[in-house]
């Protein structure tokens, strides 16, 4: 049975929000190209992923007691969260173009 750990973990956030976009966009795109190549193909209720994780986090999570910086990643989890099947059906409409 493990027991407590020595030592300290560091927690560095993101320095500013450009930083976490560019984080933002490569992991959505690798999550897109994974889905694309399980052969995933994006549905019109894809859509519904930002509200229903906006909802989610904000409310069932209380995201929104940690004020504008829970607000703030509330937000941004859910867009990632919609990104990546965005990207998805980017990808399948690029397929089919010649």
């Amino acid at each position: 049975m493990a027991g407590p750990l020595d030592g300290k973990i560091e927690h560095e956030p993101y320095k500013d929000i450009s930083e976490y976009l560019e984080k933002l966009n490569r992991y959505t795109s690798l999550a897109a190209r994974k889905k694309f190549s399980a052969g995933q193909r994006f549905h019109w209720w894809h859509h519904l992923i930002l509200p229903a994780e906006l909802v989610k986090r904000l409310l069932l999570r209380l995201a929104f007691l940690d004020g504008a910086a829970g607000v703030s990643f509330a937000c941004l989890s859910a867009f990632h969260h919609w990104l990546k099947y965005a990207k998805l059906k980017e990808m399948r409409q690029q397929r089919r173009q010649p």
